[in-house]
């Protein structure tokens, strides 16, 4: 049985679990306490958020139809990989503002994806 304090142990477990559900999620097919809890993951976990920008990058025409300045942060943290303070210092806002941003673009994104049916 894995002990719960092995950080690295856990999140790993956590990623497998979020990587295996993130084509649901685009979807909209998980529950929506599953889903905050992927959107919650995907703003803190280079690693899937980086797995989930590339299932997002196969329809590059949804970028088009993010709103400012949640295009722009999520452009900058996806295409440039920078982070959230180098994104911050570029706008002239606050790290916690990049953050709250490039969350808000990932929904975006998965909301035009469930609108659109682009996962079926």
């Amino acid at each position: 049985m894995m002990d719960i304090t092995d950080r690295k142990e856990s999140k790993s477990i956590c990623c497998a679990v979020v990587c295996d559900l993130l084509a649901k999620y685009i979807a909209g097919v998980v529950c929506e306490t599953t889903a905050g809890a992927i959107e919650e993951h995907l703003c803190y976990c280079r690693e899937c958020s980086r797995e989930y920008d590339s299932l997002c990058a196969e329809n590059p025409e949804i970028f088009y139809e993010i709103g400012e300045p949640c295009k722009e942060v999520f452009a900058l943290r996806a295409s440039g990989q920078l982070s959230f303070s180098e994104i911050a210092d570029i706008m002239g806002k606050s790290e916690g503002w990049a953050l709250v941003n490039f969350c808000r673009a990932k929904k975006e994104i998965s909301d035009i994806m469930r609108k659109d049916e682009y996962y079926e």
